[in-house]
C-alpha cells in the first residue's frame, strides 16, 4: 500500500462514513456483552410484559431489581485467568549469540510494557482476557514514540473498542491495514489513524491553533494538495471541519502492529469474533428476567401482612368523606383514626385500662398477621441457582466449578477437569499466539530482534490441580508402582507450585533434580541399588551418599565469587560436581591404603614385639 492510497481510504471514511460491512453487528455485540458482563446498561435488557404490566409497574420493577449477571459472568471469567498460572507453560527466551545485555534490555521492556511498570504477562492475563469476553472485536495496537535522544524505544499497548474500529482489510487472514477513530482528549484532537504494514497515516481535526503531542516524533508532510479554506490551511475539508495529515516516520516492519483481541469465530459473519463465554449469554439473559421477578416478589409479597381493628376517624366518623362529599383530610379518605395505626416500630397503640376485669380485651386478638406463601420464593431462588450452574456448565462442559459434593471420587474429578482443559485449550493457544506476537513486535520495534528466540506455549494438560491433589496423586502413583517418569512428573508439578514466586529456589530444585542419581525411586529401592555394586558404579554411589553436602560446597564456593552456581550451564555444573566426586573417591581410596597398611600381617606392634615374633625396633618389612 502506498501512502496516497492510505490517505484516500481515510478521506473516504471521514467524508462518506464508510465502515467495514460487519461494523454495526460488532458494535451491537459489544454493547450486549458489556451490559450483561459489567452491568453497564443492563436495565435496557429488562423487558416489560405488555399484557399484565403497566409502564409505572415496569419502572417500579426496574427500580427494585439488583441485577446479578455481573457476578455470575465474573465467576465464568475467573477460570480463564488461571491460564497464566498454569504449570504447563513452556517458554524459550534467549539469544542465539548469548547476548545477555540485549536479553536484559528486552526483559526490561517486557516487564514495563503496560501502565508504566506492569508486564506483558500482566496485560495478557487481565486486559486480554477481559477484552475476549466483553469486546472481542476490539483491536490491540502496539504503539510507540520515536526517540531522538538515543534512548531505546519503549512500546506500549493501546486498545480501540469495536465502535472505534471503522474499517480494515485482511489478506489470507492477516491484517493488511486497519483504520481506527480516536476521540478528542485534553492533549490531542480527534484523530483517524490508519495502520499499515510499513507506516501510519493520521488525520487530525484542525484546532484553531494546531498543537501536536508528538514532540519526540520525526514529523514531516508529504507533497499532498494543501488548500486554503477561507484562510484556514488544511489538507482536507469535511463540512465545517478541517483536517491535517500527519505521517510519522515509517517503521517498515512489514507487519501491521495491531491484532483483534478475540479468537472465537462468529458463525454469523465468519470474519468477526464473539465472546469466549458466548454459550452462557442466553442463560445470563434469562437470569436478568428471573432475578427481576424474584426481587419484585421479595419487595412486595415476602413479608407478613398485618391486619388489625382500628377506631373510626373522629373527623369523618369512618366514612372517609366529609358531609360535602370531599375526601377527609384527617384520614386521607381511609376512614380510620390515623393516631391508632402503627406507622413505625416506635409507635405504641395505647388502650385505656378498664376498671372491671370482665372488660379486659384479649390483645392477641386485636392484630392478625397473614404469612405469605414462600413456595414461590423457593421456586424462584432454585430457578436462578439452576441457571447460574448452567452458565459454567455451558462454557466449560463441566460441573467442576459448581459441584457442591465434596466427597466425589478422584476419577470423576479428573474427568471434569479434562473437560475444563478442553474448553480452555483454544484460549490457551490464542493466548500464546498473541503474547508471542506482542513480544516479537516489541523486539523488532526496539531493534532487539536479531538472533532472538522467543516462544511461549502450553501443553494440553494445564495442570491446574491444587497442591493437595498433587500429593494425593503422588501417593496413588507410588502405591500402584507406576513408572518412574510418572512420579517424577508429579514431583516437578509440586515444585512448580511451591516455588512459583521464587526463581532462586526453582533453579536450585531443577538443578538438583537433574543431577540426582536415583530420580523416581523410593528409599527402599535406592538402598537396594546403592548397596549392590553390580547395579551401579562407584561415582553414582558417592554422589548419592554425599549429595546435599556436594551442593552446599558448590553454593559456598560460587557465592564467595559473587556468582550463582545454579545459573551455570549444565555442562559446567557437571564438571564441578564430577570434580568433587572424584576428589571424594580419591580420599576414600587413600584412607583405604592407610588402613590396609596398618593391618598387614607382621607389621602391627603388640607389647613391643612384631607379630612374627621378632623383637621390635627400627626394622622394616621388606
Amino acid at each position: 500500500m502506498e501512502q496516497q492510497d492510505a490517505i484516500n481510504i481515510v478521506k473516504d471514511i471521514i467524508q462518506n462514513g464508510k465502515r467495514h460491512k460487519h461494523y454495526h453487528h460488532t458494535v451491537k455485540k459489544a454493547k450486549e456483552y458489556r451490559a450483561i458482563i459489567t452491568g453497564d446498561g443492563i436495565d435496557n435488557y429488562m423487558h416489560k410484559f405488555p399484557r399484565r404490566e403497566t409502564e409505572d409497574e415496569f419502572k417500579q420493577r426496574v427500580d427494585l431489581t439488583i441485577n446479578i449477571t455481573e457476578t455470575v459472568a465474573g465467576n465464568n471469567i475467573d477460570p480463564q485467568r488461571k491460564i497464566s498460572r498454569s504449570n504447563s507453560i513452556e517458554r524459550h527466551f534467549f539469544y542465539i549469540d548469548n547476548d545477555k545485555e540485549k536479553q536484559a534490555e528486552l526483559q526490561y521492556l517486557l516487564e514495563n510494557f503496560w501502565e508504566g511498570n506492569r508486564s506483558v504477562e500482566d496485560y495478557m492475563s487481565e486486559t486480554w482476557v477481559d477484552l475476549n469476553n466483553i469486546d472481542p472485536n476490539s483491536v490491540i495496537v502496539v504503539d510507540w514514540k520515536t526517540n531522538t535522544d538515543g534512548k531505546r524505544i519503549k512500546p506500549y499497548p493501546v486498545e480501540y473498542p469495536a465502535d472505534q474500529v471503522y474499517h480494515f482489510s485482511k489478506r489470507d487472514g492477516v491484517l493488511d491495514w486497519i483504520c481506527v477513530h480516536r476521540d478528542e482528549t485534553h492533549f490531542d484532537p480527534e484523530m483517524y489513524i490508519l495502520y499499515s504494514k510499513d507506516f501510519a497515516v493520521i488525520f487530525s481535526r484542525k484546532w484553531d491553533e494546531i498543537v501536536w503531542n508528538y514532540k519526540a516524533d520525526i514529523e514531516y508532510y508529504k507533497e499532498f494538495p494543501i488548500d486554503d479554506f477561507n484562510g484556514k490551511v488544511a489538507v482536507m475539508k469535511d463540512n465545517d471541519t478541517y483536517w491535517d495529515v500527519h505521517i510519522p516516520q515509517p517503521h517498515n516492519l512489514n507487519i501491521v502492529p495491531a491484532m483483534f483481541a478475540g479468537f472465537v469465530r462468529d458463525l454469523q459473519t465468519r470474519q468477526t469474533y464473539i465472546s469466549f463465554i458466548y454459550k452462557a449469554i442466553p442463560i445470563l439473559k434469562k437470569i436478568v428476567k428471573a432475578n427481576s421477578e424474584l426481587d419484585l416478589t421479595m419487595a412486595l409479597h415476602a413479608f407478613p401482612q398485618k391486619i388489625q381493628y382500628t377506631d373510626p376517624c373522629p373527623e369523618c366518623q369512618g366514612n372517609g368523606k366529609m358531609r360535602d362529599g370531599t375526601k377527609c383530610e384527617t384520614c386521607n379518605g381511609k376512614g380510620v383514626d390515623p393516631k391508632k395505626v402503627h406507622s413505625t416500630a416506635l409507635d405504641v397503640l395505647q388502650i385505656p385500662k378498664p376498671r372491671d376485669a370482665e372488660d379486659i380485651i384479649d390483645l392477641s386478638k386485636m392484630v392478625y398477621y397473614v404469612k405469605g406463601d414462600v413456595e414461590l420464593l423457593k421456586f424462584q431462588e432454585e430457578h436462578i441457582e439452576k441457571l447460574t450452574r448452567k452458565c459454567k456448565e455451558a462454557v466449560y462442559n463441566s460441573e467442576v466449578f459448581t459441584r457442591g459434593n465434596v466427597a466425589e471420587t478422584a476419577y470423576a474429578k479428573n474427568i471434569d477437569l479434562q473437560h475444563v482443559y478442553d474448553a480452555l485449550w483454544n484460549m490457551a493457544k490464542a493466548y500464546s499466539r498473541t503474547q508471542n506476537f506482542i513480544v516479537n513486535l516489541i523486539a523488532r520495534v526496539s531493534n532487539l530482534h536479531e538472533n532472538l528466540v522467543y516462544k511461549m506455549s502450553f501443553r494440553k494438560d494445564f495442570k491446574m490441580k491444587a497442591l493437595t491433589d498433587l500429593y494425593n496423586d503422588l501417593k496413588i502413583v507410588g502405591d500402584s508402582n507406576a513408572d518412574e517418569f510418572v512420579k517424577k512428573g508429579i514431583e516437578q508439578d509440586i515444585a512448580k507450585i511451591l516455588y512459583e514466586d521464587d526463581e532462586v529456589e526453582m533453579n536450585r530444585h531443577n538443578t538438583q533434580n537433574y543431577f540426582f542419581p536415583f530420580n523416581g525411586k523410593n528409599k527402599k529401592e535406592i538402598e537396594i541399588i546403592a548397596t549392590n555394586t553390580s547395579l551401579t558404579d562407584e561415582k553414582t554411589r558417592v554422589l548419592w551418599a554425599n549429595f546435599s553436602w556436594i551442593f552446599e560446597e558448590l553454593e559456598t564456593k560460587y557465592n564467595s565469587m559473587n556468582k550463582d552456581f545454579y545459573k551455570l550451564d549444565r555442562k559446567k555444573q557437571k564438571e564441578e560436581i564430577d570434580s568433587i566426586v572424584d576428589q571424594i573417591i580419591k580420599d576414600i581410596n587413600k584412607n583405604k591404603e592407610i588402613n590396609v597398611g596398618e593391618n598387614l600381617p607382621g607389621t602391627q606392634e603388640e607389647d613391643g614385639f612384631l607379630q612374627d615374633g621378632v623383637e621390635g625396633g627400627d626394622q622394616s618389612v621388606s
